[in-house]
């Protein structure tokens, strides 16, 4: 072989390597991996939070967390409790908090708008790690992945896309230090797909619940081409998650992703539709303060 062909093949190698080479010593990131070990027997999660590297740059986060749906908090580090608050100062390396959350949740009506059972599991990615507060070094920010243990048989469908590893890539652009946001469901499950414009839709839901997904994707390749139009910022990756009785019979947003029970008409009587309703609130992104509700629900 030639040298010039060596040096050819050398030089194509390191080109390839040192990206990720990059990735992995970029100074102005630390890492954060969400461990999600699910419980079916007790309808909870047991949840890992991870520094992975550069672990100096975090000083501390404040988690609220109500005590009547997290537990069993500990880790590596400083952790103090007090009432609905978790303050947790990582160490310099080994940087570990672990916890419990239930995550089964009824509303007022009897309801679920979270729910776990022996075959599959249904509720927000928000939940299994509370909102929180946190203090690390100016100019930096989190690279964060999430990963799932899950009972033999299951799979899960997020909004996030997901690493050949298994893990999804936790990004979220409007924060720098990242949390999982956003429906999921698990389990025995059923997923359909579609690229609808430039964004990738999945319809998913628990086998056997009456869900029509091909009709929903139908339909959302018939309508959310004009919503991509009204909203630039419609999400890159949309999930849809349905499923019956006993969830909640009604909609809810949340971040890139939408819960639809599986009863619900894609056109109503009236003429208007519970899905296009919840897709304006995915595609816009606004959150109401109190008392004013009614302003994002009549923009919707």
């Amino acid at each position: 072989m030639r040298p010039t062909t060596v040096l050819s093949y050398l030089l194509l190698f390191l080109a390839l390597l040192l990206p990720g080479i990059a990735r992995a010593a970029d100074p102005d990131t630390f890492g954060v991996l969400y461990t999600v070990w699910i419980k079916p027997e007790t309808e909870s999660a047991v949840v890992k939070i991870r520094l992975t590297h550069n672990q100096a740059m975090v000083d501390w986060l404040k988690l609220r967390a109500p005590p009547g749906r997290y537990s069993h908090f500990t880790g590596s580090g400083e952790v103090v409790v007090e009432g609905d608050q978790v303050t947790w100062t990582p160490p310099a390396e080994d940087a570990w908090l672990q916890y419990r959350v239930q995550l089964t949740s009824k509303r007022g009506n009897g309801r679920y708008d979270g729910m776990v059972t022996p075959r599959w599991a249904l509720f927000r990615a928000d939940d299994l790690v509370p909102p929180f507060h946190s203090s690390f070094q100016d100019f930096t920010q989190a690279s964060a992945k999430l990963q799932f243990m899950l009972p033999e048989g299951w799979s899960v469908e997020t909004r996030y896309p997901r690493y050949t590893s298994g893990r999804f890539k936790v990004d979220d652009p409007r924060r720098r230090f990242d949390r999982p946001t956003g429906w999921l469901v698990m389990g025995d499950i059923g997923t359909r797909r579609d690229r609808i414009g430039d964004s990738r839709v999945a319809v998913s839901a628990p086998a056997g619940q009456g869900v029509r997904y091909l009709d929903i994707l139908a339909f959302l390749r018939w309508t959310a081409p004009y919503v991509q139009e009204v909203f630039p910022e419609f999400p890159e990756r949309l999930l849809l998650v349905s499923g019956g009785d006993p969830l909640w019979r009604g909609a809810l947003s949340a971040p890139g992703s939408l819960y639809v029970h599986s009863d619900r008409p894609m056109i109503s009587g009236n003429g208007t539709s519970t899905f296009i309703h919840e897709l304006i609130h995915v595609s816009m992104r606004a959150r109401s303060g109190p008392g004013a509700d009614w302003i994002v629900e009549g923009l919707a």
